[in-house]
């Protein structure tokens, strides 16, 4: 009896290694399989992929975009175009009164298992539009990829959300513009907004030569970076991450930090507001000091102020409050502030 029962499961580990050696040529040799559970059960996906390839299309001056898994790429081009890229998926696309809508549909059930490691390509939209187009709106969401915008114009608003990917956005003008991301990179550079709002749960922001009437920015956790920037009274909040600015045009600043470092250097005016509970603040103006009123104070830690380091002093308060002021508040860190000549 025993001697059967060892054969019987020779033979099923056999089985199973057979099994395993198909499963990894197949994959090895492009197969893709999804499992989804459905309503009325399990289904299995195959190697579908999905392409539209459009071009000379009519002018479109308002861009809605939501897709699932897929990167958002705008580029140049002679004519008005669109290119699709999708697998498991079927793309879904109006163009109509000068819009265009982009769409994907998935399979809507829950997707429980995926043997997709050697998936041939990224799902992808790419958007062509013709030199020196300015469009009405832009609106381009994804659960998952990355989205690039570049070199092209906006009247109104330009919208973009990111779940889980990376977003770069360079040379552009626009009335407003929102860009919140679940978790990933946000690029900024060469940007000139009348409002720009940018939220990021888990992930860095750098802005470079963005210029904006107004400006408001908080992050759950990620740095944030700012290099020839010019805002009026930004509001700029982080809970876990520093603060750094260089060249840094503002005026009515107001920063916030739960836990990390705040350095910023510039051509710095009005009412400054600067707190930051767990990290040190350093803060340089190109301004005089004879240009500012000030309010510093610390529960733990050391202040140096205008080169002069205060011992055994938590704060230092100027006379009345002049146009130029800055308030500066610490639980735990060291502050220094420095003026220009």
């Amino acid at each position: 009896m025993k001697s059967k029962m060892k054969t019987v499961w020779k033979i099923i580990g056999l089985i199973v290694l057979v099994g395993i050696v198909l499963t990894i040529t197949g994959l090895l040799l492009g197969a893709s399989r999804t499992l989804y559970l459905e309503r009325t059960g399990v289904y299995i996906s195959g190697n579908e992929v999905s392409i539209v390839e459009e071009s000379d299309l009519e002018a479109f001056r308002d861009i809605n975009i939501d897709v699932s898994f897929s990167d958002i790429e705008f580029l140049r081009s002679d004519t008005f175009g669109i290119e699709l890229y999708g697998e498991n998926l079927e793309w879904e696309w109006v163009l109509g009164d000068g819009g265009l809508l982009i769409t994907d549909n998935r399979r809507p059930g829950i997707q429980i298992l995926q043997f997709d490691f050697f998936q041939k390509q990224q799902n992808y939209v790419k958007i062509y539009l013709p030199e020196n187009t300015v469009l009405h709106s832009v609106s381009a969401k994804t659960g998952s990829g990355n989205i690039r915008l570049d070199s092209f114009n906006v009247s109104g608003l330009t919208q973009i959300s990111n779940s889980f990917g990376n977003v770069d956005i360079e040379n552009m003008v626009t009335g407003a513009m929102h860009i919140e991301l679940g978790s990933g990179r946000f690029t900024g550079s060469n940007l000139d907004v009348f409002y720009l709002m940018y939220n990021n749960r888990f992930g860095s922001g750098h802005f470079q030569n963005v210029r904006a009437n107004g400006f408001t920015a908080d992050t759950s956790s990620g740095d944030m970076q700012f290099t020839n920037c010019t805002f009026a009274s930004p509001v700029i909040v982080n809970n876990f991450g520093k603060i750094s600015a260089t060249e840094f045009t503002v005026s009515n600043p107001n920063i916030r930090v739960n836990s990390g470092n705040i350095n910023i250097a510039g051509d710095i005016s009005g009412k400054v507001l600067i707190h930051n509970e767990f990290g040190d603040i350093k803060l340089t103006t190109s301004k005089a000091r004879s240009d500012f009123s000030y309010d510093v104070s610390l529960k733990f830690g050391r202040i140096t102020f205008d080169g002069e380091r205060l011992r055994d002093q938590t704060s230092i308060i100027s006379g009345s409050i002049q146009e130029n002021h800055i308030k500066i508040t610490s639980s735990s860190g060291d502050v220094e502030v420095n003026f220009g000549s």
